[in-house]
């Protein structure tokens, strides 16, 4: 799927399939700090305490998750694959979601919300910027999903990171006040933070550049 649909046949291709933005998820919101008319994402910590299963039009069925922290409900919403996330997320377990609110009967809802426990948020590479991925119809209808490029990027780079070593000679680094190639594979995919990403960015471009214009000089 990934040669036929990115074209990532390598581990350099994927390692250079490079997010195309990135999303702060640093803070954690609360329920009591939504505000529906800033048209934002929110990040929350808490509990789920129970589920519904509610029919709608033409025998439609939605999955409904009742979600709280210390200050406030809300609800999560699945119109699809209610089996499986039913199964899928625990009552009284802690979760970190992400998501969209909007008001659906006088109830703040998220449809459809990325859940995650604190433990598989952790992450071998802190970063404070998430990176979002290209991807296509046919790998999300196969479950690849930008999060899930995410975490395969992440176990190539935690197996192969020792093997990358850097394209530029010494000099050049220094003269240009480079960040190190490795550095800047590792910041391009899970920043640290923002100084660090343009750093990266100017790295791999200023490299990019570098090659067009040697080969220039060798023709």
């Amino acid at each position: 799927l990934f040669e036929n649909e990115l074209n990532i046949k390598k581990i350099k291709d994927l390692l250079y399939h490079f997010p195309y933005r990135y999303i702060d998820k640093s803070k954690i919101n609360k329920i009591s700090e939504i505000d529906l008319n800033s048209n934002n994402y929110v990040q929350l910590k808490g509990k789920i305490i129970s589920f519904a299963i509610e029919k709608g039009k033409e025998n439609s069925k939605r999955l409904i998750a009742y979600f709280t922290d210390e200050t406030g409900y809300i609800q999560l919403v699945w119109f699809q694959g209610i089996e499986y996330f039913q199964r899928l997320y625990k009552k009284d377990e802690e979760y970190i979601i992400y998501g969209k609110p909007s008001l659906f009967n006088n109830i703040i809802s998220i449809a459809h919300p990325e859940i995650e426990t604190p433990e598989q948020k952790k992450s071998i590479f802190p970063h404070i910027l998430t990176p979002l991925y290209p991807t296509t119809e046919k790998l999300k209808d196969n479950y690849v999903t930008s999060k899930t490029i995410h975490k395969i990027i992440e176990n190539v780079l935690s197996t192969y990171i020792q093997y990358i070593e850097d394209t530029l000679p010494e000099n050049i680094i220094e003269n240009y006040k480079l960040m190190p190639y490795k550095e800047a594979i590792v910041n391009i995919h899970f920043p640290e933070n923002h100084e660090k990403l343009h750093k990266a960015i100017f790295r791999l471009k200023f490299e990019e550049l570098f090659l067009i214009q040697l080969n220039i000089l060798r023709q």
